[in-house]
């Protein structure tokens, strides 16, 4: 190849040969930004076929707490703490389930009876403690006791009927035990059941307006395929001074005395209301006190603009006047002292209880196919 000639082509054509040079060094630019988009694309179509992958298995799952999710947790947690049967979520639950022990059936007509006697050895005890309850009071079955209506003959619901009896008898134990003054209402949720807001046909009037008060606005939440049912109830008492503890020192042994029930407990939530609410309000004075104090008018002013000399309070020392000996101070109304009110309580608290947890059923594994020979 002669160089020579070449170099001389090039040299009397440095403007076609510039042109070469820059077309070729688009053309590699171009080609790499090709390259770069093409592989940005792919790692971008691998990364949304991960996420639908995940995402798919996500909606094959069934909501938390389901057993299958359950077992699955429990497997996971066996298998990072080296098959430990105390760090197991299956034998967790096993032991709440445990502390939720299912009520004892019984037939419909031996219902009414067995609430009338239970009833009546809380009234007695509450009375022999000093706890005080409302004439009548149906401990949120006043639709069975004092309305008079029949429970029903399905097994599952005189089931619920039972567990919730046999909760609110155990917290109305809590509360005589620990000595509040009174208990002034109990409520449950609505059993299927129940959902009519009077009572039997036959029922109405006052007696079935009280019962219809005995239910919360929250219902009884059981649906078979969740791990857990929840059954609200509502506790209306009033804490006062007595046993040399104060109404916020009642208060708090009931509140610490929930948390150590076999039961399972979840305080919702709780409202206080003194019964000084008015007096708190208006800074340690009575309605009376306050209204006349804001009544008082101003003395008039003098012709010449002064204040006029003020009279001497009562008892004072007149000017000029021999003293007197001092003697007691005695006080028209006695001071008010905070902290020795009592306290209406309401307490919205659910009970959960755990069902035993189950194994989730093996996947099935697709066969695979036999490649041809």
């Amino acid at each position: 190849m002669n160089w020579k000639k070449l170099l001389g082509w090039l040299k009397n054509n440095v403007g076609l040969t510039l042109g070469a040079v820059i077309s070729l060094a688009g053309l590699g630019w171009l080609s790499y930004q090709l390259w770069i988009a093409y592989d940005n694309a792919a790692t971008a179509a691998s990364e949304l076929e991960r996420m639908q992958t995940d995402l798919n298995r996500m909606r094959a799952r069934k909501p938390f707490p389901h057993p299958e999710n359950i077992a699955i947790l429990s497997n996971t947690v066996a298998t990072l703490s080296g098959s430990d049967p105390e760090l197991s979520v299956s034998n967790w639950l096993e032991r709440l389930s445990a502390a939720s022990v299912p009520a004892a059936p019984i037939q419909a007509p031996a219902f009414a009876p067995l609430l009338l006697r239970q009833s009546s050895a809380l009234v007695a005890e509450a009375r022999k403690q000093g706890v005080g309850l409302p004439e009548k009071f149906g401990f949120g079955f006043g639709l069975y006791l004092n309305a008079g209506r029949a429970v029903t003959t399905n097994t599952t619901e005189i089931s619920n009927l039972l567990t919730q009896w046999n909760t609110i008898e155990a917290l109305t134990r809590l509360l005589i035990s620990n000595r509040v003054a009174r208990i002034d209402g109990i409520a449950r949720a609505r059993c299927a059941s129940e959902m009519s807001r009077d009572g039997t046909p036959g029922v109405s009037g006052s007696s079935a307006a009280a019962a219809a008060e005995e239910f919360t606005v929250a219902p009884l939440r059981d649906r078979p395929e969740e791990i857990m049912r929840v059954l609200p109830f509502e506790l209306d008492f009033t804490c006062g001074n007595r046993d040399s503890r104060t109404a916020n020192e009642i208060l708090r042994d009931v509140l610490n005395a929930l948390g150590r029930t076999p039961q399972f407990f979840i305080v919702r939530s709780v409202s206080l209301v003194s019964s000084r609410l008015a007096e708190i309000e208006a800074g340690g004075r009575t309605e009376r006190e306050r209204t006349a104090g804001e009544s008082v008018a101003a003395p008039p002013m003098t012709p010449d603009g002064t204040m006029p000399p003020s009279a001497p309070a009562p008892g004072a020392p007149v000017p000029g006047a021999p003293g007197k000996p001092a003697g007691p101070v005695r006080l028209d109304k006695p001071i008010p002292v905070f902290g020795l009110e009592s306290i209406r309580v309401k307490v919205r608290v659910d009970l959960v209880q755990f069902r035993k947890a189950t194994a989730a059923p093996a996947p099935a594994v697709a066969p695979k196919k036999s490649k041809g020979r």
